[in-house]
């Protein structure tokens, strides 16, 4: 006769708001924790991209599901376009961005032309480490900003700049070691500096 041992997966949490909130106090960043959202929202400064009231600056949602086994990071409304002759250029361009850069993706809207950056982490039984969510956080706002021009280019024009991808990522790379150099290694820059 054999006999089975089953022991109880133990429910580990990848992460919660409170360590989110913590990797954002040590990095000296302002932020608002909503519980009911499951949510913390911060914000940026940007060099090139610019919000609908023109300021320099990206807001973030960090948004936690699945028990904090999955994490969302979040540039909500990044842009917008729902209708118009330049649609397919938008979409076009958007895509040219997920395929040219690593973890960052833009997703669209049609019911109100939402277009947003995304990057989703999937921890499942694994701990976030802050090196991991401050490469997201940096690697989100990296891509929106630096390749600001190509999505909004194609919604004022509907041309799509396409670049060389290895000298656009050679241009992106020297892009982030000058922002990590001037933030002293920081995630990005706080919207009160």
């Amino acid at each position: 006769m054999r006999y089975f041992i089953f022991q109880r997966r133990r429910t580990i949490m990848a992460t919660n708001l409170q360590e989110i909130a913590t990797y954002l106090r040590e990095e000296d960043l302002r932020f608002k924790e909503d519980q009911s959202k499951n949510a913390i929202f911060t914000g940026f400064r940007t060099e090139a991209y610019r919000d609908r009231d023109g300021d320099p600056s990206l807001p973030i949602m960090i948004r936690l599901d699945e028990d904090g086994e999955f994490v969302h990071f979040i540039a909500p409304r990044c842009y917008e376009y729902k209708e118009g002759p330049h649609k397919g250029a938008v979409l076009e361009a958007c895509l040219l961005v997920n395929y040219m850069t690593k973890m960052v993706q833009f997703e669209y809207d049609p019911a109100d032309g939402e277009v947003r950056a995304v990057i989703e982490l999937p921890l499942e039984d694994a701990h976030l480490t802050k090196k991991q969510f401050l490469r997201c956080l940096r690697g989100l706002v990296g891509v929106v900003d630096h390749y600001h021009d190509v999505i909004q280019t194609a919604i004022d024009t509907g041309k799509v700049i396409r670049e060389d991808p290895s000298e656009v990522l050679r241009e992106f790379m020297e892009f982030m070691r000058r922002r990590r150099a001037r933030s002293g290694g920081a995630a990005s820059l706080d919207l009160d500096e």
